[in-house]
């Protein structure tokens, strides 16, 4: 929460009395605040309403309501506004998701108890925090419990509308304030509203703030890929610069040009169409590859790394922005508490290299199924077999993570907590080694609807959190609505691709 962009919401009565409220903008221009802050019976409609932001030293003297919740139950309002200029908002800054019972929140804003002979009799800023309480799927009005209590302070009459943050993501907007010992403040909560249909006015009145959170984010992910496909062409291992040059013929491009030139889409205008490039440029130097094994091993490490961040690309923005508190860790108790998109530092991208494979599996005495060899990723997907589910479903991800992973029959009569804790030992290590990278896996649609229908992988999801997130790439025929993937990408197609360009490093 930058406590700066909190404004004082001043509205006018028509006895010329001023009406003060909290508010707090959500875009360029935008500005939220509760509903009776500015529609009230008693206000002088003729005046427009003022905003201060004392801490800037700004102020807009004609702002005007663009939604209006109409009901306490709905005690939530837009305003048009002109906002601080140079005002930086994250892009993830509206909460998608509702909150947890347990999990703190904070507001400030501008009570009546805070005027004092200090300031000369204005208010200033004045802080509250709890915790949530289990809010209503049915209603975007919930409870909040206050840390103390608030009665002792005084009249809080002022800090309605004021913003209630979790960490740094806008839960919503305080809507009444305790005046008894029985009662507490309460919120309109803004991931209520948000959800479905629940409020589709609301959701108009607020599409130019979301538009430019996906601006922000679409910008911020190609920077992310560009810089990141970048520093791995310019490694020196396999000269792959050099290869890049020599296949697209642009003879003086740096790393970043060559990155740009995949990432931007000016010139290659998919990422199916820029792993095609990638497909080419490697079938042309498998003769190089037969006389120098050792290079060629590591030019497909790359190739496969530049790939796993294209993948990235075929997420939509969308997505990015509802899913982005799925990202976030919990400060104390992950190695990272950033929304990693903003954060570079944070991602490493591992691609499944069960993408576009068949399985294939072979029959031990007993006729059960075996890995077709201990190289092969996975094993037959058969219920009669013993932990069969789970080895497929787990091994992949355990041998992506691994450079040298241990034999699959060594996990032949071991159970679920021996392939997840392998797995996960492997996946801090990898981030603890990459500087505190959480990793991202991509997976195709069906292995995460697979995943999701084993009875342990919730548990198993949140105990994996802190260093890896699984991240569906998408199939075709998946509902644009849920689908994380961009609707110009064919995602049956990327994956063939995709599959074609891993193979190449089981030859």
């Amino acid at each position: 929460m930058d406590t700066r962009l909190i404004a004082k919401v001043l509205s006018t009565d028509k006895d010329g009395e001023c009406s003060v409220g909290t508010g707090y903008p959500i875009a360029e221009n935008l500005l939220i605040t509760a509903w009776h802050v500015v529609v009230f019976a008693e206000r002088d409609e003729s005046i427009p309403i003022r905003l201060e932001w004392p801490d800037l030293g700004y102020e807009d003297a004609e702002a005007e309501i663009i939604y209006a919740g109409g009901s306490l139950e709905c005690d939530i309002a837009v305003l048009k506004c002109k906002t601080p200029p140079n005002m930086q908002l994250l892009p993830s800054l509206l909460a998608r998701r509702m909150p947890k019972e347990h999990e703190p929140w904070a507001t400030r804003g501008y009570p009546r108890f805070s005027k004092s002979l200090d300031t000369g009799g204005k208010r200033k800023l004045s802080p509250a925090m709890g915790t949530f309480f289990p809010p209503d799927q049915n209603c975007p009005k919930s409870h909040l419990l206050s840390q103390g209590n608030p009665l002792e302070k005084g009249d809080w009459s002022g800090i309605s509308g004021a913003p209630v943050f979790h960490e740094e993501t806008l839960y919503g907007v305080i809507s009444s304030v305790p005046t008894q010992v029985d009662e507490r403040f309460t919120v309109i909560l803004i991931p209520w509203l948000l959800q479905g249909d629940n409020a589709p006015k609301f959701q108009q009145a607020i599409q130019v703030a979301t538009d430019a959170a996906i601006a922000k984010l679409s910008a911020y992910l190609n920077r992310l890929l560009i810089a990141e496909i970048a520093r791995e062409i310019a490694k020196p291992g396999a000269a792959l610069l050099d290869k890049f040059r020599g296949h697209f013929e642009r003879q003086n491009d740096s790393a970043g040009d060559i990155a740009a030139y995949l990432v931007d889409g000016k010139q290659i205008d998919s990422v199916q169409q820029a792993i095609i490039q990638l497909n080419q440029m490697s079938t042309k130097l498998r003769l190089w590859g037969k006389d120098n094994p050792v290079g060629w091993k590591y030019y497909l490490q790359q190739i496969e790394t530049i790939c796993g961040w294209l993948l990235l690309k075929t997420i939509s923005p969308q997505w990015w922005l509802q899913h982005a508190e799925d990202f976030q860790g919990k400060k104390g108790s992950t190695l990272t508490h950033q929304v990693v998109l903003e954060s570079p530092a944070y991602i490493e991208v591992l691609v499944s290299r069960s993408f576009g494979q068949p399985a294939r599996y072979t029959l031990d005495k007993y006729h059960k199924p075996r890995p077709y060899d201990d190289e092969y990723d996975i094993l037959l997907f058969d219920a009669n077999a013993c932990n069969a589910v789970n080895y497929e479903l787990l091994i992949p991800v355990l041998k992506d993570l691994y450079h040298n992973p241990p034999s699959i029959r060594d996990y032949g009569n071991s159970d679920l907590e021996d392939l997840l804790s392998d797995i996960e030992d492997a996946a801090l290590g990898l981030v603890e080694a990459r500087g505190g990278k959480i990793i991202y896996y991509l997976v195709s649609n069906d292995y995460l609807m697979l995943l999701r229908e084993q009875h342990w992988f919730p548990k198993a999801e949140k105990r994996l959190s802190p260093c890896i997130r699984f991240i569906c790439c998408g199939s075709a025929g998946d509902n644009h609505h849920h689908s994380p993937c961009v609707e110009s990408e064919s995602q049956r197609e990327l994956l063939r691709q995709v599959g074609t360009l891993l193979r190449m490093s089981k030859e």
